[in-house]
């Protein structure tokens, strides 16, 4: 199962149309790692319709398979809302008895999750092949 879904943005219509947020967008792509699916998101996940979409995306994939990481390496934006929505993702993953893994977040990304103590909800690995091998390895969490 492949997915590859390109979110438009519609500008906040309160803000003024400029060329750099007229190119805020969420690319995700989808692929198999033996019995991990791989959701890979590029761009940006900020308040519009990016974060929304990437959860229900995701939790359709729940239905299918129960080991899922994803990979955000290629987020270069994520605001509050982005990181409710990564906590969602877990919540859906645990509401479907899943495994859920975020794997390879830049520094920033690693700070903000530190900082608001979400490190600590979210199972989140310096890499992507350490996410995968991690949902290998354990069953679902029972703090779930």
């Amino acid at each position: 199962m492949n997915y590859a879904v390109r979110v438009p943005v519609r500008p906040n219509v309160n803000s003024p149309r400029t060329e750099d947020n007229a190119q805020l967008k969420i690319t995700v792509e989808t692929r198999n790692s033996g019995d991990v699916l791989i959701v890979h998101c590029q761009g940006s996940l900020v308040y519009r319709d990016e974060p929304s979409d990437l959860v229900r995306m995701v939790s359709g994939i729940f239905q299918h398979t129960s080991r899922v990481a994803v990979d955000v390496s290629g987020l270069s934006i994520v605001d509050g809302a982005g990181l409710g929505e990564l906590a969602q993702l877990q919540v859906r993953a645990c509401k479907s008895g899943a495994r859920l893994c975020f794997a390879a977040p830049n520094a920033v990304l690693r700070h903000l999750l530190s900082i608001t103590n979400l490190d600590s909800v979210l199972e989140v690995r310096d890499t992507l092949t350490e996410a995968v091998e991690s949902i290998l390895d354990e069953a679902v969490p029972a703090d779930c």
